[in-house]
């Protein structure tokens, strides 16, 4: 609590330019023990500073330092990051200046992999950038022409949809301002004929940049033009055979839905279950609401709905189906499902088989293979660092089993697919359980998962990424390099 106390204190200093100069000592000062430390591990081959500290973009105060680490080949990568953790934990001023969010970790053979480097950068639109070495005198250089585009691309729209509504009341607008930048701009190069940015909206956007302190009084004016640039009219056919699951769920929130979907700034409302559901003719757990507007919505009158739409919709959630909520545009949605633009590469798949758009559109008519592939590799290599970086043991011991049941059997789909080209996805608990190992039949889907079943979970994931490694590496060869 503390912790947090302190950085919005920091964040709060840094719209200060003067004040600014002070967290920069702070900050080297940081940087300085930080090397100090880690100096002293023989395991570690060097420690790269990967943040874009020489940009306008990097503000001391908000921004946080992000590091690689690289290790001695043959040494134990995790054992080495449980070792820097635990370095940054016990010192409060690399606490409040590492991000420690995710530390990735590699082998120093594993650096040269250049779907390793794709994974750990965004979009640069310089054709060469520079990490420097913390503990050496030295840089490493990357040429952008020599990464993969798809993990660099698909970093960027990742940043744009959790960005996507900001309220006046977050701190840190002008990280989410520059983050929703940068990836516009970057589409709007790559695909000119969905994308755009008008000349008014980049002018506006780069004096929030500069002058943090204006983020306040732009921001909703900032917002609306954005929505309008992503918000194109696009062409869309109609879905045939859809799943119809709106009799699953209350009449009374399916009503209002289709009152909401009167309104001339909504295109379309879908609804997707979550992927287990306990009985067939309720929904149960979540469902999930993509709201789609056009560009109606950068009207003021209808962008000010956005805030009250959230409660609105709200109510009718309850302990057995919760709503989970998320606004975005039909030109924008369609993109993501036809360049498979998700951190779960079947996503476009399971929803042409389990959602329902209330107005009848399918916005995934085919599959583009490459497309599809290319987001099938990030995902793994994303999987890969999580388990590195010991992200998924963090966020599934104790939580409910039914989270870790969730992602076995994503797993399980996606080797099948991969395998065979089509999948059948079924969301029965029964079903889903008689696909994978017995052992975890004796557990119910809302028990706490302990540490000796995280072992069989741990081992059960892996058994299933492995198999799917092997499907991948008949696409890229240098996944065969990456060892779990």
């Amino acid at each position: 609590m503390i912790h947090f106390f302190i950085k919005k204190i920091l964040s709060i200093l840094s719209n200060t330019p003067v004040l600014r100069i002070f967290l920069k000592i702070f900050y080297s000062y940081s940087l300085s023990k930080l090397k100090r430390q880690l100096a002293a591990v023989e395991e570690i081959f060097d420690v790269i500073l990967i943040s874009e500290i020489n940009s306008s973009h990097f503000i001391y105060g908000q921004s946080d330092y992000n590091i690689l680490i690289i290790v001695k080949d043959h040494q134990h990568p995790k054992r080495i990051l449980y070792k820097v953790r635990n370095i940054i934990s016990h010192e409060l001023s690399l606490s409040l200046t590492i991000n420690t969010n995710f530390i990735p970790i590699i082998t120093h053979k594993e650096y040269k992999l250049s779907i390793i480097k794709s994974y750990l950068l965004n979009f640069n639109s310089l054709r060469k950038i520079s990490w420097s070495s913390l503990l050496y005198s030295k840089n490493y250089d990357i040429n952008m022409s020599d990464l993969r585009q798809y993990p660099l691309i698909h970093n960027l729209v990742e940043d744009f949809i959790r960005n996507l509504y900001i309220s006046k009341s977050e701190i840190s607008l002008r990280r989410s301002i520059k983050k929703l930048f940068r990836a516009l701009v970057t589409l709007a190069n790559l695909y000119p004929t969905r994308f755009k940015i008008s000349s008014a909206l980049e002018q506006r956007i780069k004096i929030t940049l500069r002058y943090p302190i204006l983020a306040h009084s732009l921001i909703n004016t900032i917002m609306r033009s954005l929505w309008k640039e992503i918000s194109a009219p696009i062409e869309l056919k109609p879905k045939h055979n859809q799943a119809i699951i709106e009799h699953k769920i209350h009449p009374d929130f399916v009503k209002e839905l289709k009152q909401l979907l009167n309104k001339d700034y909504i295109d379309d409302i879908i609804l997707t279950p979550s992927l287990i559901q306990m009985q067939d003719d309720v929904l149960s757990g979540k469902v999930f609401l993509n709201i789609l507007f056009n560009q109606n919505i950068s009207l003021k009158k209808n962008y000010r709905k956005i805030v009250t739409l959230n409660s609105h919709i709200q109510k009718f959630s309850s302990e057995d189906l919760k709503i989970k909520l998320r606004f975005n545009s039909s030109n924008f949605y369609q993109f993501q499902s036809e360049y498979f633009q998700y951190p779960y590469p079947l996503e476009p798949i399971i929803r042409q088989q389990l959602s329902q758009s209330l107005s009848g559109f399918d916005y995934l008519p085919e599959v583009q293979r490459q497309a599809f592939q290319l987001s099938c590799i990030n995902f793994f290599v994303h999987q890969f660092m999580r388990f590195r970086s010991s992200a998924h043991k963090t966020d599934l011991i104790g939580s409910k089993f039914i989270k870790s049941l969730n992602l076995m059997y994503r797993y399980y789909l996606l080797l099948e697919y991969l395998k065979y080209n089509q999948v059948d996805v079924k969301t029965s608990e029964k079903e889903i359980r008689a696909v994978l190992t017995p052992q975890f039949s004796t557990i119910d889907l809302f028990d706490e998962v302990t540490d000796a079943q995280w072992k069989v979970i741990r081992a059960q994931l892996i058994y299933l990424l492995k198999k799917i490694r092997i499907e991948l590496i008949k696409f890229d060869k240098e996944l065969k390099a990456i060892t779990f």
